[in-house]
């Protein structure tokens, strides 16, 4: 998301050095190789044969409400990737790094480039599991161990 000539907040732009998840885009990697940095190898993949492979960027949250874990699922493709939770979290967003126009909301994204991820944040104290799903796979599945904070819900519109 960003400025664009369409209005803004607009998604459908493929300018940037990265994607709004951080993900390095090709010329990203031909700026990263004229300042010296590493050249454009295949990302390294967690994804096993027949299953989705499932890892949280933070394993421990506090209640905060600044304080997610970004989930991110490995897939081959572009399959749609559904999220479920249990345990004291909440998904507040699903993104994969693409420029079509999905919602954010919900618990299902299409993977783009393999990937998809949930975005995750504690309610309360405890253990959280994250399972990701996708049609013919092995479901895989991340925990994040939650602590007490201040958590602050959502309130008015929240889109």
């Amino acid at each position: 998301m960003g400025e664009r000539d369409g209005g803004w907040p607009s998604i459908g732009g493929n300018g940037g050095l990265m994607d709004e998840l951080g993900a390095m885009r090709a010329q990203g990697y031909a700026w990263s190789k004229i300042w010296g940095g590493p050249s454009q190898s295949a990302p390294a993949s967690g994804a096993k044969a027949g299953q989705v492979a499932l890892t949280a960027d933070h394993p421990t949250l506090t209640t905060d409400v600044d304080d997610v874990s970004f989930v991110k699922a490995e897939v081959s493709g572009t399959a749609a990737v559904t999220f479920a939770i249990t345990g004291p979290g909440t998904i507040v967003a699903v993104d994969s790094g693409s420029m079509t126009q999905e919602s954010f909301r919900g618990t299902t994204r299409n993977a783009f480039g393999g990937v998809a991820y949930a975005i995750v944040q504690a309610t309360g104290a405890g253990a959280i599991t994250v399972t990701a799903t996708s049609s013919g796979l092995t479901a895989g599945t991340a925990t994040i161990t939650a602590t007490e904070g201040t958590f602050v819900p959502c309130s008015g519109t929240c889109d």
